[in-house]
């Protein structure tokens, strides 16, 4: 007899075991997940967030491999996506892998703005968070310098000390001396979105 409260994994059963940072994105929620297993019909991840089945969604590995399907189960914040074409699970992961080997200094980054402020030598200045990962941000920001290192007060998550490494036309890129841990940065970026709509 089948219980019909419970996941049907039998699709799964070829699936490879790994422990990867993606993006997962539905109609009204972008954030981080964590993938736990994948294969050519779909991944199971965990979301961070509350999505519900049948629900559309598209799971982003990298910046150019990315893959749309569907809710099929859900239980507690671990879920199954069923894709709509099959993928190539190898090719998905070597490829994840050696973009990761190629700019290992450039982490999956969540688009996400947000009013933050910088501290450098006594003096505050404001900034308008344009992305962000585990290592650092991108933010709107004025008289900034290569080399300057602020600390950076970001909203709801402890002062974070970092490196300014590049300015462009008013936006620079900030690197963390010490990076987030992912669970922080992904219930973070979740806490954010939902302040925005409550």
């Amino acid at each position: 007899m089948i219980n019909r409260h419970q996941p049907d994994r039998r699709s799964e059963r070829r699936s490879t075991s790994v422990y990867r940072p993606a993006l997962i994105q539905t109609e009204h929620f972008s954030g981080f997940c964590m993938i736990r297993d994948i294969s050519s019909a779909g991944v199971n991840v965990q979301a961070f967030a509350d999505i519900a089945v049948g629900q559309k969604v598209a799971v982003e590995f990298s910046d150019s491999l990315r893959s749309e399907g569907q809710v099929i189960w859900a239980k507690n914040n671990l879920i199954g996506i069923k894709f709509h074409e099959e993928i190539d699970e190898d090719r998905i992961l070597c490829g994840a892998l050696q973009r990761e080997q190629e700019h290992s200094d450039r982490p999956l980054r969540l688009d996400i703005e947000c009013d933050a402020c910088l501290s450098i030598e006594g003096k505050s200045i404001p900034i308008r968070v344009r992305d962000i990962s585990q290592r650092g941000i991108k933010a709107a920001a004025s008289s900034l310098s290569v080399g300057d290192a602020p600390v950076v007060y970001l909203p709801d998550l402890p002062p974070k000390r970092a490196t300014v490494r590049w300015t462009q036309y008013g936006i620079a890129g900030l690197h963390f001396d010490v990076p987030l841990r992912y669970d922080d940065l992904a219930t973070w970026a979740i806490r954010l979105n939902q302040d925005k709509v409550d």
